[in-house]
């Protein structure tokens, strides 16, 4: 799980266009591939948060060192 929002919650906020996602239907089980980007988006527009560049790739920069 990814910023504390469920499976079928990501597959409705991509349904309804709130965050970039798509269903990978080249695997058989066709799962869910979602933006962690416009996930963060998302979360920041939900509580008013407006970010910098600068700050916003020093963020992603420590989530990609550390695996998430």
């Amino acid at each position: 799980m990814y910023s504390s929002i469920g499976r079928s919650e990501l597959v409705r906020l991509a349904s309804e266009g709130s965050i970039e996602g798509f269903q990978d239907k080249t695997i058989k089980t066709k799962p869910w591939i979602f933006d962690k980007e416009s996930i963060d988006g998302y979360r920041r527009k939900q509580y008013g948060q407006s970010i910098n560049e600068e700050d916003e790739q020093i963020g992603l920069d420590i989530v990609n060192s550390i695996g998430l």
